[in-house]
């Protein structure tokens, strides 16, 4: 009881905090927030010919998720108060806010409420189309989108409509975000990895232009995804898949897309996309879905490209990796306001680290390379947190600051404030350009504007009369000079009826490779001849051209697109990964991996093309690429090669995970009883081909000989398992329950190795070693525990009732019963029966104490009662404890310290990897936040880092994180860094707890001053 009034005491004194620290620290210093709004700017950091100025703050509005900025400069927020735990704040609902400057001085003066109620609640993407009578508002609110309409243009809504359902979980800022017009003028879109399917408004599943069914189920579609289509809904596409919280998706002039990507908290793998159409980002194992954490062949050695499977064919590569992060909104700069270098950069917001930053991209081979340049950073103040971006009309951008202590809604600390900046170069005065949005030419003057509300009301107004719209768009461009104007021009004319055929082919000609590239994706995004295109452009001397000509190929087959595609990839330069896999996805199936795809044809066509030369560099990529009939034989012909290296060869072993397995075992066969490898490389790459075998192949005979040498090749290694698992070698028992005991086996694979000697009939002997008390026998008994099942609990029991038994091996038995929640229940039990005696006591409490299980803790209240707290005292309220000078450095001691955060949490490589990494998290929270986060852990709980507790159908339960599931198997992660693989045959049931991991009793082991240095220590992490 003391702990839970512990807990309400520290949450009510956090929230006062938020009233205690209004204090303004000297203009550079740190401060700890927040400070009023006057105050804001001169908290900003920006580049010496940037300045930022106060557009509007509370209270006009607050908690800014999303904004747009429409054609008179007006600025349209969603304001969410109503968000998760908070969702009950504002009865009445949340708000669609538009804020104006009456009296043109660049300050907001006048707000309107265009919509108020439950139906907006925690709303993500606003996105403004038309000005004036007939604008349509389009509110991306999960789980629906929804299109306010306002007939007499008086700003307030008259109408609504549902556009998509089923969008998300309902409450997630990883479900749908916001919408933005193209320049094709269709709608773009996307939602991050609680998404899962998107459904028409009268509920039923959307089908995309390729017939499939737009879900995250693995066939074809996973995870996050990026959309386009019409207006109306129809046109569906998915444009890109398998991100994680991809949170805005931005379209520049010439149909190029981009987003960013978050990372699983904390390992510094925040991403920005190029997002080549029907590309896989990637997150999750294309195939199997299996997480990032799974083990793989050739796995990255880096955490940030490892999250992102860079090293597996079929995946595209990450324009920019940009550490740790929150990010949010995203525009591409078009204006010319601005200073030149950020002409065409992709501008964004990142919360996290309390930035905004500027991505100016420059080509790379047939894909892009880019620098990171700022635009503000509101480090001073950790309450800036920049959820999204837009460009103005007069060209200046416009920067929403949600303003809280803490990112995003999951555990948003104030409702009452926000923020809305201006950023232009000094002295640069705020105006709104006027355009005639009534008439063709001003409609076609207004496509030259810096900001999207008024190019995509020019864009909606033109197509309302296409013949008036078709000649003034052709004398408009033939003026034109920016080819990010003309690109326009040509989109809005292209897309016209009937105007289409003739622009692709004025494209095609034009000289400028930008405007080339319009033309292939027009003639795509029209339904026309694109393969008599492809044809005309596969010696395009673009790389980038080339790059939309392959990926115009995917769905179309004959033999006339297998030698478009022979022709395009005989033109491949090795190490050019963006024309790889646009390469890729011109021969993949539209129908993912378990649909008919192109590869036969396309590889056989460049087989024919190139002849021998297909084992260059350049081929041999086109080959790991593929997926093929063919395509074992010949990855196994480049791994026999004696000139591969032990790295391609790891490639290569990798692409065979994406073939047809049967196909694979008979070219490894062949290729294991053809080819002696060296003795270095058959160390590697032996082992790895025998994983690949069919069990009954290697049976008797010199495959037998193969696998026994593969064997020992990797005695004590995961691989090792593996091989024995699959094998059933029993004559291995011996060496498994070694490696078992081993002090460098890490308990994940000690729980592995341990059940699979049990089912190799290893039983007897595990009961031998443990008879023997020998040095490792703790280590054996605690690994029997992990593993939990049966026989482990029977031999553990045993021990703990064998009164002949040594006291170290009975408490090894003590220890090793409470890893699973049917031996700590026993526990329990025998303390209540008294049948634990002297340190028996002592070693059940501790352990007891530090199970995930809160129910068993506390009916072990009393008969395994813990030692009192440190300190023996309550904490002091939040608000006093933010105010005292903690010792970083003897914080970092606590940290480490015994029972406390690095069991669960690294930093910068140190701990253990349950929860999320904190290196950075000083970046992330302020003290405020800090303090919350360890005292009420269950109150804002990271996506992916939810308990999971599933129970098997023999009885067994499991608790932990979630770090992969997969049609065979879903893999947990317990409160001790533990992962456990269960069969999904084998689950009962498998649910989601509303409860962290993270036991919210921690500071019972820590004394106020011990939680006092502790949150100053980690206040000093920052991203490298």
């Amino acid at each position: 009881m003391r702990d839970r009034r512990r807990n309400r005491t520290a949450r009510a004194a956090w929230w006062a905090a938020g009233i205690a620290l209004l204090g303004v620290a000297p203009r550079g210093a740190a401060l700890a927030g927040p400070v009023s709004p006057a105050e804001g700017p001169a908290t900003l950091a920006l580049p010496a010919d940037l300045a930022a100025s106060l557009f509007a703050a509370e209270p006009l509005l607050a908690s800014p998720a999303d904004i747009d900025v429409d054609a008179a400069g007006r600025v349209w927020v969603c304001e969410v108060t109503n968000y998760r735990y908070r969702k009950d704040t504002r009865p009445e609902g949340d708000r669609i806010l538009v804020l104006e400057d009456g009296d043109g001085d660049g300050v907001a003066d006048r707000q309107t409420v265009f919509h108020q109620g439950r139906d907006v609640d925690s709303a993500l993407g606003i996105c403004v189309i038309g000005e004036g009578r007939g604008r349509k508002v389009i509110v991306s609110c999960s789980p629906e989108v929804l299109i306010f309409h306002d007939d007499d243009g008086d700003l307030v809504a008259d109408r609504r409509e549902v556009l998509f359902t089923k969008t998300g979980e309902a409450q997630h800022d990883h479900s749908v975000h916001a919408f933005v017009v193209g320049p094709d003028g269709r709608w773009y879109f996307n939602f991050g990895n609680t998404g899962h399917h998107v459904h028409d408004r009268e509920g039923k599943p959307v089908v995309d232009r390729f017939g499939n069914q737009v879900r995250d189920s693995g066939r074809p579609y996973r995870q996050g995804m990026v959309f386009r289509c019409r207006p109306d809904g129809g046109d569906f596409e998915v444009l890109g898949h398998n991100f994680r919280n991809n949170y805005e998706v931005a379209v520049d002039s010439f149909g190029s897309l981009w987003q960013s990507d978050n990372d699983d908290d904390g390992n510094r793998g925040v991403r920005i996309n190029a997002v080549v159409e029907f590309g896989n980002y990637g997150y999750v194992d294309e195939r199997t879905g299996a997480g990032w954490q799974a083990g793989r062949t050739n796995i990255e050695p880096e955490i940030p490209r490892r999250h992102w499977h860079q090293n597996d064919p079929g995946v595209m590569p990450n324009l920019l990796l940009t550490g740790g992060g929150s990010p949010t909104g995203m525009c591409v700069y078009e204006g010319s306001l601005l200073p030149g270098r950020f002409h065409g950069a992709v501008v964004h917001c990142d919360a996290g680290p309390n930035v905004v930053r500027a991505y100016r991209v420059r080509p790379s081979g047939s894909g892009w390379e880019a620098g990171i340049e700022l635009v503000a950073d509101g480090t001073a103040d950790h309450w800036f947190r920049p959820s999204d971006v837009c460009v103005a009309p007069d060209g200046s951008l416009i920067v929403a600051d949600w303003y809280d202590p803490g990112v995003g809604g999951h555990g948003m600390g104030d409702v009452e404030r926000g923020r809305i900046y201006r950023i232009a170069p000094p002295g640069a005065t705020w105006t709104v350009p006027r355009h005639d949005l009534e008439s063709v030419a001003g409609c076609v003057e207004a496509l030259a504007s810096p900001n999207l509300c008024t190019r995509a009301t020019a864009l909606e107004r033109l197509a309302a009369s296409p013949a008036a719209a078709a000649a003034a768009l052709e004398r408009a461009f033939a003026t034109a000079d920016d080819p990010r104007h003309k690109a326009r021009l040509a989109w809005a004319a292209g897309m016209l009826p009937g105007q289409a055929e003739a622009w692709v082919a004025r494209l095609a000609a034009e000289a400028d490779d930008n405007l080339r590239v319009v033309g292939v994706r027009l003639c795509r995004r029209t339904h026309g001849d694109v393969l008599g295109l492809v044809e005309q452009v596969v010696a395009d001397p673009s790389p980038a051209v080339r790059r939309e000509a392959a990926i115009g190929l995917r769905g179309l087959s004959g033999e006339r697109a297998d030698r478009a595609w022979a022709t395009l990839a005989a033109g491949h330069v090795a190490g050019d990964r963006w024309e790889l896999e646009a390469l890729g996805i011109g021969a993949d199936g539209t129908a993912g991996l378990a649909g008919e795809n192109q590869w036969d044809g396309r590889l056989a066509a460049w087989r024919a093309e190139v002849g021998a030369d297909w084992n260059s560099p350049a081929g041999r990529e086109i080959v790991w690429r593929s997926r093929a009939a063919a395509t074992p034989t010949l990855l196994c012909e480049i791994i026999g090669d004696a000139a591969t290296s032990t790295d391609e060869s790891l490639a290569c072993l990798r692409a065979l995970d994406f073939q047809d397995r049967t196909a694979v075992a008979a070219a490894v066969a062949e290729l294991l009883q053809r080819t002696a490898f060296a003795e270095d490389r058959a160390a590697v790459v032996l082992p790895e081909l025998a994983t690949r075998l069919d069990p009954a192949q290697a049976a008797a005979g010199p495959l037998a000989v193969r696998v026994a040498e593969a064997v020992d090749c990797v005695q004590g290694t995961p691989v090792f398992v593996e091989l024995v698992r699959r094998f059933r070698l029993r004559d291995r028992t011996a060496s498994l329950i070694t490696l078992a005991v081993a002090e460098t086996t890490d308990d994940s694979l000690a729980a592995q190795v341990i059940g699979l000697a049990v089912e190799l009939g290893g039983e007897a002997a595990i009961r031998e070693a443990v008879a023997a008390d020998g040095e490792t026998t703790p280590r054996l008994l605690e690994t029997l525990g992990i593993r939990g099942d049966d026989v482990a609990v029977a031999i553990l029991e045993s021990t703990l009732s064998d009164s002949a038994a040594s006291p170290g091996l009975r408490a090894a038995a003590v220890r090793g019963l409470v890893r699973g929640r049917r031996g700590a229940e026993q526990v329990v039990a025998a303390a209540k029966a008294g049948e634990l005696s002297g340190p028996l006591v002592q070693v059940a409490a501790a352990a007891i104490s530090a199970s995930p299980w809160g129910d068993i803790r506390q009916v072990a209240t009393d008969v395994l009662p813990l030692p009192s707290a440190r300190d023996g005292e309550s904490l002091s309220p939040v608000a006093d404890l933010v105010t005292r000078q903690g010792d970083p450095q003897r914080g970092r001691e606590v940290f480490v310290g015994a029972g406390t955060c690095a069991t669960c949490h690294v930093v910068n490589g140190e701990g253990k990897a349950v929860g999320p990494d904190l290196s950075g998290i000083g970046a992330k929270l302020p003290a405020v936040a800090l303090y919350e986060s360890i005292l009420a852990p269950s109150a804002a709980i990271s996506h992916a880092y939810e308990t999971w507790t599933a129970v098997t159908d023999n009885g067994r339960s499991f608790s932990g994180l979630l770090i992969s599931k997969t049609d065979e198997a879903i893999v947990l992660r317990g409160a001790d860094g533990v992962d456990v693989s269960l069969p999904r045959a084998e689950l009962e049931a498998f649910v989601r707890q509303p409860v962290s991991l993270m036991p919210a009793d921690l500071a019972t082991v820590l004394s106020e001053q011990d939680l006092v240095d502790l949150v100053a220590w980690l206040g000093t992490l920052r991203p490298r």
